[in-house]
């Protein structure tokens, strides 16, 4: 039975086609990028960050729920761990990935001139810390320590579910949580928050890992839903897995929800010109749109369907709700992003769809890949663990 499965798996695989279509659609985007960099270059670099920060925060979020589940074990983490390591494992592609954005620093960073902070009172510390040598070796210091602890953590998936302990490992998997947590933050506030210097926020590294876990389990609850129809899993096997998941998707937009809003709540409240700009920017000139249009898809819409307990336990729901949090989660990062650059309004550039785009289609690429690699060596047991033991901590 297990070893018919297995073949079912390696020679009709859906992730070979959705590999396939999408390394397609990656071909054609690199192109694009290619053309869109000879013509506007700085265009290229601001639009190039926003598609970083988009998947790589995910990535980060697929590592941070592997961690969690290390911590706390659970059937939801069973199923749902050939998707973590499957992204996990892209890091250290995914870091490599910014290389174009270190030679673009200056159609970024207004910090990057000569002299910027001459003006600005009380900036001596910030002057000392935004210094392009210092920026560039923390963030090679962020994408070294994520790529490592991916490597070691996606690894354990490669080998035969027989050789596999299902035993969790709080202190280690807490331990990197904590580091994990200090790299998401300090890059939140080096690549998005110091495009305006003059802002800060405590709470942006915060939001920054909120995003990457809620859109981490986006991309597991859509995995599994994948997988399921592709190997006709009966309802009663996976129902209460998928069900654990859509509880946790609920429980991550309500966290993302709740610091966005108190992020906005406190700085409204204090009402200080200083902090108030950032909102200013992006509350007027158009883009207020964007911010109708996360409150309505980003939280609204989502959370009455996750409400429903029908809705978590249906494989295709659940996909569905879960692709579109996904998607729609682009519209925060933009909106984080582009105003910085575009003070006077709203501006949407070619270039933002293409690349995210393109980098979403290499990442599926990968994606797809890993989940082919990892997967058949974890049906044996799969969607559920063999046994109760198997939660048990060590």
């Amino acid at each position: 039975m297990v070893t018919a499965m297995t073949e079912r798996i390696a020679s009709i695989p859906i992730w070979t086609r959705v590999r396939n279509i999408s390394l397609l659609a990656a071909a054609v985007g690199t192109a694009l990028c290619g053309l869109g960099y000879a013509i506007v270059p700085a265009q290229f670099h601001q639009s190039y960050l926003v598609a970083f920060v988009y998947w790589w925060q995910l990535t980060i979020g697929l590592l941070g729920l592997s961690l969690l589940y290390q911590m706390v074990g659970g059937r939801w983490g069973h199923a749902s761990r050939p998707f973590f390591d499957s992204g996990v494992a892209l890091l250290p592609a995914v870091s490599l990935a910014y290389l174009p954005l270190a030679f673009g620093l200056h159609d970024l960073y207004v910090w990057t001139a000569v002299g910027f902070f001459e003006d600005i009172p009380h900036s001596h510390n910030r002057a000392w810390y935004l210094r392009t040598p210092f920026f560039l070796g923390r963030t090679t210091s962020y994408l070294a320590i994520t790529s490592i602890l991916g490597a070691v953590v996606s690894r354990r998936t490669l080998r035969p579910i027989e050789t596999v302990s299902h035993t969790t490992r709080p202190r280690l998997g807490g331990l990197a949580a904590v580091i994990v947590a200090m790299v998401v933050s300090f890059a939140a506030f080096d690549w998005l928050m110091s495009l305006e210097p003059e802002w800060y926020s405590t709470m942006y590294g915060f939001l920054m890992a909120t995003g990457g876990l809620l859109t981490g389990l986006c991309v597991v609850a859509a995995s599994l839903a994948i997988t399921v129809r592709a190997l006709s899993i009966a309802p009663q096997r996976i129902g209460t897995p998928l069900h654990d998941v859509g509880k946790l998707l609920l429980a991550f937009l309500m966290l993302w929800t709740y610091v966005a809003f108190s992020q906005y709540l406190i700085i409204y409240s204090g009402n200080l010109p200083t902090e108030t700009i950032y909102y200013k920017h992006r509350l007027t000139g158009g883009w207020q749109w964007l911010a109708v249009i996360l409150v309505a898809f980003h939280f609204a819409l989502p959370f009455g369907a996750l409400l429903s307990r029908r809705a978590k336990m249906n494989c295709m729901s659940l996909g569905v709700i879960a692709i579109g949090i996904a998607a729609i989660h682009v519209v925060e990062i933009f909106w984080l992003v582009a105003p910085a650059f575009h003070k006077e309004g709203f501006a949407l550039h070619w270039l933002d769809v293409v690349l995210w785009m393109t980098g979403g289609a290499w990442w599926v690429t990968g994606f797809a890949w890993q989940v082919n690699r990892r997967l058949p060596l974890a049906l044996v047991n799969w969607p559920v663990p063999p046994n109760e033991s198997d939660e048990k901590q060590e």
